[in-house]
């Protein structure tokens, strides 16, 4: 199934199977890189780990983590890539068990958390 768009006055076709559809990884205990999607502990850290952002988002991506439930060995630093900021910060740190964020890419350069 397709849905047609206007872009501008321009008719696009969409997949709905694209909207649905969203990227989903798995974090252990270790520094990595998020996808665009979904991102979840599958192992609670046993040291601060950092989690970097895509380096080439585009506007209106969103980025989804989700933490195990014990946070008593280390944080979740999520962290900028390159010159992005993340509501005006170069890092967001999650500190609690569970604990659960969603930045949106909005501009060139610019995370904001929801």
């Amino acid at each position: 199934d397709e849905l047609l768009v206007s872009d501008d006055g321009t008719l696009k076709r969409v997949d709905v199977a694209a909207i649905r559809k969203q990227n989903v990884a798995a974090f252990g205990d270790a520094n990595g890189n998020l996808l665009v999607g979904v991102n979840y502990a599958n192992a609670n850290p046993s040291a601060d780990r950092t989690l970097t952002l895509p380096a080439s988002p585009e506007v209106g991506e969103s980025v989804k983590v989700k933490c195990a439930g014990n946070m008593t060995g280390g944080n979740i630093i999520i962290s900028r890539a390159g010159s992005q900021l993340i509501d005006g910060e170069q890092t967001i740190t999650l500190e609690s068990p569970f604990a659960a964020i969603e930045m949106i890419y909005v501009a060139n350069n610019i995370w904001r958390v929801f």
